[in-house]
């Protein structure tokens, strides 16, 4: 799918469009006064699976309906009672969903399978005048991916569902900013099953009768209500809620925090945390829920776009529309044991609960360094401006297209070379399926051997010579005499690898050298590894043992016993590292189809990206982004990386991981030249994200940046060591988790006096005296840099560090 068609709420034109596309079964995202939903015609079941697809979202979460007026409740459920018509009377439109017995129109797949429907009137005049101009009852969860936090901006859609959706109907933002609250009345007694923006006390006054709250959820039990049973509203950091006063909870903060923390607070506590040092986010007034509320995921969402990675939060009240706060609050909060218990099923592959929550986290931080780079890579995209006209929107596009294009003819490129392997029964089959379809050129090894050994093949006689001339009749092979000796013992299976591995090779290496320039070839072959093939990248697809043997049983049609049998005799996948630049691991636990093709589409992108541009040295200058700092003692690395830059011819000017950077080859060595624009302070963020991206380790990253304790021109050369109070080099240090990888210190003078505030002397404008000495010292710098990356470190301590003094 292209990108999100982009559409105002504001045009009546727009709001036809969106009606438009929901009645011909695709599906939209809608405003809301709670949150924005992902809306589909819910009387269409394969509309509605598509809200599934595109958000992630497990299929026993039941969906909310939404409909113009209470009228239209009628041919949904079998029951209206009189509560239900009593509080439709009262908060309809509005943030009240109720639970009421189904009608046979609902599909099951709108309930999860459950005898009961959840129907909202929404009252924003967006919402209201879509579902009137589409005449159709619309199934709308949040529109985010599922588990993340709810989405109250068209913007915060977009950077969520880009590319998955039709089109976004952008009415704004969100006034309440949480989801609605939902009641059911499908039992005996009306219980709340999730807070919102009508709390619980209200309700009771106006039914007259108690309102009662719902037993924890059993493991395979069927959620009544959307955010009861999976983890949602979750940032990628690490959210740590602490229930205390302002007090308890700075000293708290003050013993555990460490670079890349922040903290989430009342308006009022800005002055009693300001000295910890790290980002304050505030949300509201402690006595002001509704401003809780509405802020809430917004700034969830900004934890992530600032990359942090713990944030520690005070528990608001729980009263009102607070308690609607204080769920998202705790849904969406971190913990250890939490996350063991919900992936315990994948527990078992480790040896330790503490090892899998260290694989846990890095994958978790590679998922989140995948998404902010998806994100500043559509904010810079032309097409996320509002488009006037749908037809001005097309010519963008166009634009865009040929633009990219044009682009790729004037870059070189050469074959992209991936392996892909898998254990049986995990869906490698279907991952080459979905690999063709992108463009790739599948290449499938077995099928190649099957070739090689059809009747009178000259390869045969040779197989005969070793496995005995029975295994031919007439010129045919007897695969099945042939696997049983092939497979009797290792020694015979090297055998047959000796003779099949380098004729398949021949053909594998024939196809790839025909293939047009550009080219991506995959090769799917079982014992890829064990061949002379290298190729350049990897994509291991895996699944648990549980479901390979579910899959297994119903592909082959054998029992349990047989499959464990085929599953246990496969040789377990070995990487070599030293073959393979990049690799990526795809759990297939069940994923829908949709969310397979989206991870194998993100893994190609990296791969041909980390092709055509692998460096093997990371060279960073260290400063602060922006023009009034640009002159400063502090942007000294800066100064020296851009000389360094067009020194070399390169330009620093493309945006990823946090940073500006662009390449060039310094005598022979290719390098990434980072210019990382997340301030001083957090340098290591963007230096992290990089070196991992192209696996480049720390004693390959090179940093140059300013030193006061050198005289102003200066130059010193170090191997490693402590931080020496910089606060850019201490978050390099923790971010790369050593203090082992090569410096350029850039002399920048001391204060001139004890007195003279340190932050505001390197922050201070250089005179012009003092730019033409670091100019000089930034040319000697690049020079050594020079010889650094060309492994000859002592050359450049030896010709720069003997001419200056500490």
């Amino acid at each position: 799918m292209s990108d999100t068609l982009r559409l105002s709420a504001n045009k009546p034109e727009d709001i036809r469009v969106a009606a438009a596309l929901l009645k011909g079964g695709q599906i939209a995202a809608i405003p809301t006064e709670t949150v924005y939903g992902l809306a589909a015609n819910a009387l269409d079941p394969k509309a509605v699976a598509a809200i599934f697809a595109a958000k992630g979202r497990p299929q026993d979460n039941p969906l909310i309906v939404h409909i113009a007026s209470a009228a239209d409740a009628a041919p949904l459920v079998s029951n209206f009672s009189e509560e239900a018509q009593k509080l439709a009377a009262a908060f309809w439109p509005g943030p009240l969903t109720i639970i009421l017995p189904k009608s046979d129109v609902i599909p099951p797949i709108v309930s999860a399978g459950l005898q009961t429907v959840a129907l909202r009137v929404p009252a924003h005049p967006a919402a209201r005048a879509l579902l009137k101009a589409c005449g159709l009852p619309l199934a709308a969860p949040s529109a985010n991916r599922s588990g993340k936090p709810s989405p109250t901006t068209a913007e915060h859609v977009l950077n969520d569902l880009n590319g998955r959706i039709a089109a976004v109907l952008d009415g704004g933002a969100c006034d309440i900013g949480v989801e609605s609250t939902v009641l059911s009345l499908a039992g005996e007694t009306p219980m709340l099953l999730r807070p919102g923006g009508i709390s619980r006390e209200v309700l009771r006054d106006l039914l007259g009768m108690e309102i009662a709250l719902p037993q924890k959820l059993r493991e395979s039990e069927a959620p009544p209500s959307p955010g009861m049973k999976y983890k949602h509203y979750a940032p990628n950091a690490q959210l740590m809620l602490l229930d205390c006063n302002i007090d308890d909870f700075a000293a708290k903060v003050k013993n555990i925090a460490r670079q890349g923390d922040a903290v989430l607070c009342f308006d009022e506590d800005i002055g009693a945390l300001a000295f910890l040092g790290i980002p304050l986010l505030t949300f509201g007034g402690i006595d002001d829920p509704r401003a809780q509320a509405r802020l809430l995921f917004a700034r969830l969402r900004e934890m992530d776009e600032r990359g942090f990675t713990r944030v520690f939060c005070r528990v608001p009240q729980g009263d009102g529309i607070g308690a609607a706060v204080l769920n998202r609050l705790a849904r969406a909060s971190f913990s250890e044991e939490k996350e063991a218990k919900r992936l315990s099923p994948l527990r078992a592959e480790f040896d330790s609960t503490q090892k899998f929550l260290s694989v846990y986290k890095r994958e978790r931080e590679a998922t989140a360094r995948r998404r902010r780079e998806e994100k500043e890579a559509k904010r810079l995209s032309p097409l996320r401006a509002e488009p006037e006209s749908t037809q001005k929107f097309l010519s963008v596009c166009k634009r865009e297209r040929e633009a990219a294009a044009r682009r790729r003819r004037a870059e070189p490129e050469s074959t992209c070379v991936i392996g892909l392997v898998g254990k049986t029964g995990a869906g490698k089959s279907t991952a080459a399926t979905l690999l063709a379809q992108m463009g790739c050129t599948v290449i499938d090894a077995d099928k190649i051997a099957r070739e090689l050994t059809q009747p009178n093949a000259p390869i045969l006689q040779t197989l005969a010579d070793v496995f005995g001339k029975d295994i031919l009749a007439n010129g045919i092979l007897n695969r099945a005499l042939l696997a049983s000796r092939a497979f009797a013992d290792e020694t015979a299976r090297q055998k047959l690898n000796a003779v099949m591995h380098p004729a398949v090779m021949a053909r594998i290496t024939e196809m790839i050298d025909a293939l047009p320039r550009g080219a991506t070839a995959v090769i799917d072959a079982a014992a890829l590894l064990e061949t002379a093939l290298k190729p350049d990248h990897l994509i291991v697809i895996d699944a648990s043992e549980e479901i390979r043997l579910r899959r297994v049983m119903v592909r082959d049609g054998i029992t349990a016993e047989s499959a464990m049998e085929r599953i246990r005799a496969q040789k377990n996948l070995v990487f070599p590292n030293e073959n393979t630049a990049f690799r990526t691991i795809i759990q297939n636990d069940d994923l829908p189809i949709g969310e397979l093709k989206i991870q194998l589409k993100e893994a190609l992108q990296r791969m041909v990206f980390a092709k055509t541009s692998a460096p093997t040295w990371l060279v960073v200058g260290l400063g602060n982004p922006g023009k009034q700092y640009e002159y400063t003692r502090h942007n000294a690395g800066f100064l020296c990386l851009d000389l360094l830059a067009n020194n070399c011819g390169a330009k620093i000017n493309k945006l990823k991981f946090h940073a500006l950077h662009g390449f060039c080859d310094l005598n022979g060595t290719r390098c990434l030249l980072l210019r990382p624009q997340t301030f001083m302070n957090n340098s290591g963020l963007a230096v992290r994200e990089a070196a991992a991206y192209f696996d480049i380790p720390p004693a390959r990253v090179l940093v140059l940046f300013d030193d006061i304790s050198l005289p102003c021109g200066g130059l010193r050369i170090r191997r490693g060591g402590s931080d020496g109070g910089h606060n850019g080099i201490k978050s390099m240090i923790a971010a790369l988790d050593t203090n082992a990888f090569p410096r350029v210190k850039i002399g920048v003078g001391n204060r001139p006096h004890p007195d003279f505030d340190l932050i505001d002397w390197v922050l201070s404008v250089m005179t012009t005296s003092e730019r033409a000495q670091l100019r000089e010292a930034c040319e000697k710098a690049a020079d050594a840099a020079k010889l650094i990356v060309s492994d000859n470190m002592e050359a450049a301590m030896a010709k720069y560090n003997a001419k200056c003094q500490d």
